[in-house]
């Protein structure tokens, strides 16, 4: 869940937690031309395989992330 921050300065969403509607944190809001431009360079960035990590060092970030997850 997300509310409009006051902040005039600058376009900032605040994130809230849906349980107590405190502020979590908060992200800065852009135009569509904005977000077209970064999914085109996400895209293109999946596409070009060169620069993936090999699979076995996805496994092991996997892995230790899932470790850290049962921990907390």
């Amino acid at each position: 869940m997300t509310s409009k921050s006051n902040n005039a300065a600058a376009d900032v969403q605040e994130v809230v937690n849906p349980y107590d509607l405190s502020v979590i944190g908060s992200v800065d809001t852009v135009d569509w031309k904005t977000v077209d431009q970064y999914l085109d360079a996400g895209f293109n960035l999946f596409r070009n395989r060169n620069n993936w990590l090999p699979s076995y060092q996805r496994i092991e970030i996997l892995k230790k992330t899932a470790a850290i997850m049962h921990e907390r």
